[in-house]
């Protein structure tokens, strides 16, 4: 069917259509064969780059650009399109720059329904995508879609780091756990630690690529005084040298300061500095109990108990705080023995800790290769509550387990000799180092029960028809999910949706702002912490993050990540070794590096930029180097 005149292919009517290559020209046939055929596909060879966009509020807008007549010139290169940027939940424009050879406006309908076009495409697709469209008299035709592999967004006008946030959160922050849980972060680890030396203001977060970033001159008033000397290597990853802060300008008088500030705080929280771990294991045994009361009370508005599991954290932090510093001085001693002695005293604290995450993931790898219900049971009931992340919006292993997507279950650290003659005799700084995985464990305890909250007051939502369904409540805002009169927030859902998979493919560096520039010199050699001793070499594996990991492509890697979250960690008897950019010698990843004797740099800049996907590397865990050794993938 079908003739020169436009006439309807009526014979397409029932078939499956595919055009193959988009050229400028080609893509003139799409209207009329998509008004033709039963279903029609475009397929293109290549994928789209965006740069940068402008970085207004991303939850609710949409770039576009527009000509009069074919797309060609536009295509070429060879026009002045009309600019514009649109709120997709209102479906009007926020910002509009005519050219020369586009139109002077367009309708709020057009606007409207290539918004609902665009986000229902990455809806089916499952990721960002730009779309090639075409308005006449009959309507918006959309002629192609092609994901986005990359975006980057435009700094802040101040210098901003995710330090801190990179290694809890991997991926971008829902905005539901921007507005309960990070606010509450912010109150007691940021506005305390402040308060601590005198500064009452606390500075709002900077939400960059979905990362939450502080605007570094918070940190520094933090450190202000303090001698570098002194200073862990994790926290001078907070100084770097190309920043465009002023430079510090410490004084003797300012380093008194710091003394009397730090003396201040210490007697201020003596009970929790002095009696911290007698004190943490009162607080441990009485989150268990509370976190199952309220987990079983069901009469209590649900917000009442989120304010009381709040309250929890809110203590836990406290009390975390002085773990992690006594934890950090412990270990920095034990780094200053001579090397041999060095040596052996890290072994014998390796085979004297009893870390938590080996536990549970025993017992993961129990109930992925046992049919034994009981396995399965112990993981749900002891481990279950686990999560790849400190988000609200992330599934707990339980979930994972019931939906069939069980984590890497095949691979637990090898077991160890026991040290009991270690333990007994470094018995204080053994217990502080198994805090450190102890104390996230049991947050995620208190974390679980709250998603539990949030997802039945998703369903309340969607019995309401305000969302379509629970999942979705982790794009609202605190505010629209506490009301006691919800609107339909579908199309806010909608927008903030495709805000997300922009944020997914987008970069989130350490370090944002002016003078934060990346490091992309051609150096052999990147150095970091060494955390984990070991020596290797192997093919390098670049991945966004530890959830990509696949274990028949990726196995026998050395793998180069921006940050390991310790549920994620039954990958690593798979990999020769690690390479990761966030952290020190005592965040979770280090601590697990080295229970499984998986050698370890972190703290490497920018190595997922640096560093060539399939490239050999050599790692050495005890010096903290990474030589490259070509740029040339290993086949």
């Amino acid at each position: 069917g079908g003739d020169a005149s436009g006439a309807l292919m009526e014979k397409l009517r029932d078939k499956k259509v595919a055009l193959i290559g988009t050229g400028a020209t080609a893509v003139q046939c799409v209207p009329h064969l998509a008004r033709a055929c039963g279903t029609f596909y475009v397929c293109q060879r290549t994928p789209s780059s965006v740069d940068v966009r402008s970085n207004e509020p991303m939850d609710a807008q949409w770039y576009g650009e527009a000509v009069n007549g074919s797309g060609d010139p536009l295509a070429d290169g060879q026009a002045s399109p009309t600019r514009f940027l649109a709120d997709a939940a209102s479906a009007s424009i926020v910002r509009c720059e005519t050219g020369k050879d586009g139109p002077p406006e367009l309708a709020s309908a057009v606007v409207s329904a290539l918004g609902h076009a665009l986000c229902a495409m990455e809806t089916a697709l499952d990721c960002a995508v730009d779309i090639e469209w075409a308005v006449d008299d009959s309507g918006v035709w959309i002629l192609q879609a092609r994901p986005i592999t990359r975006i980057q967004f435009p700094p802040p006008d101040c210098c901003a780091t995710s330090w801190f946030f990179d290694q809890r959160f991997n991926e971008p922050i829902y905005p539901f756990t921007r507005t309960t849980l990070l606010p509450l972060i912010r109150r007691i680890a940021i506005g305390e630690a402040l308060a601590m030396r005198g500064t009452a203001a606390v500075p709002e977060f900077i939400f960059h690529g979905g990362q939450a970033y502080l605007p570094h001159a918070a940190y520094r008033a933090m450190l202000r005084g303090a001698p570098y000397w002194w200073l862990s290597p994790d926290l001078r990853q907070l100084l770097p040298a190309a920043c465009s802060c002023p430079p510090r300008q410490d004084s003797l008088l300012q380093t008194f300061d710091y003394a009397f500030d730090a003396l201040r705080a210490v007697l201020r929280d003596a009970g929790d500095v002095f009696l911290n771990l007698p004190r943490w294991n009162r607080f441990r045994v009485h989150v268990e109990a509370e976190v199952q009361r309220i987990a079983a009370d069901t009469q209590t508005d649900w917000r009442e108990r989120w304010e009381a599991l709040d309250a929890l954290s809110a203590r836990f932090l406290q009390i975390h705080r002085w773990s992690i510093l006594w934890a950090d001085y412990g270990y920095r001693l034990v780094r200053r023995l001579p090397a041999p002695l060095r040596r052996r005293v890290e072994a014998g604290l390796q085979r004297a800790v009893r870390l938590v995450t080996t536990q549970a993931n025993h017992a993961l790898a129990r109930a992925g290769t046992t049919s034994d219900p009981e396995a399965r049971a112990v993981l749900i009931e002891e481990y279950g509550h686990r999560s790849a992340s400190l988000d609200y919006g992330v599934a707990t292993w339980a979930e994972r387990l019931d939906a069939g997507h069980l984590p890497r279950a095949e691979a637990v650290a090898p077991e160890r000799p026991p040290a009991p003659g270690w333990r007994l005799f470094c018995y204080p700084l053994v217990r502080l180092l198994e805090l450190r995985e102890e104390q996230r464990f049991t947050w995620e305890r208190i974390l679980a029960v709250q998603r539990r909250l949030a997802l039945h007051r998703g369903e309340e939502l969607t019995k309401a028809a305000c969302i379509a369904k629970a999942d979705d409540i982790w794009y609202l805002h605190r505010d629209e999910v506490w009301t006691d009169s919800p609107a339909d927030y579908t199309e806010r859902i909608e927008a903030r949706h495709h805000a997300r998979r922009l944020e997914q493919i987008s970069d989130r560096p350490l370090f944002i702002g002016p003078g934060a520039a990346r490091d992309a010199s051609p150096v052999e050699t990147l150095h970091g912490l060494g955390a984990s001793a070991g020596r290797v070499q192997g093919a390098a594996r670049v991945l966004s993050h530890a959830e990509a990991f696949d274990p028949v492509r990726d196995q026998d890697t050395i793998l180069v990540l921006r940050a390991l979250d310790p549920a994620l960690t039954p990958l690593l008897t798979q990999v020769r070794g690690l390479v990761i950019e966030r952290g020190g010698i005592l965040s979770h990843a280090s601590v697990i590096a080295r229970e499984y004797g998986v050698p370890l740099v972190i703290g490497v800049h920018d190595a997922t930029t640096l560093i060539a996907d399939g490239a050999p590397i050599t790692i050495d865990g005890e010096r903290g180097t990474v030589h490259r050794t070509g740029s040339t993938p290993v086949a």
